[in-house]
């Protein structure tokens, strides 16, 4: 159940970082509901190098985004399997 949640809470923070794209903060959140946050932070990662030049601290602060959800997605993805290994699965 946590696991869903820290899911659940890193697809609003990658719709977030697309909400000023061209298809916005939904269109971003579906996207990583179902492909997967990781993957949609790292598409908008090249998307913004390719539309933003010249402004450093805004890809700064992406690239961090990207780095503490990935972190925290792995930490989800740990919790879950040391549970699965004592034998206390949880869905």
């Amino acid at each position: 159940m946590v696991e869903a949640i820290f899911y659940i809470i890193f697809c609003v923070l990658t719709g977030l970082c697309g909400a000023y794209r061209r298809m916005g903060f939904f269109g971003t959140f579906l996207i990583a509901v179902f492909v997967t946050p990781v993957v949609v932070l790292l598409v908008l990662l090249i998307l913004v190098r390719h539309e933003m030049q010249g402004s450093l601290p805004r890809l700064v602060i992406m690239s961090g985004l990207a780095g503490v959800s990935n972190a925290a997605l792995l930490a989800a993805i740990n919790a879950a399997s040391q549970g699965a290994s004592e034998g206390k699965p949880s869905l």
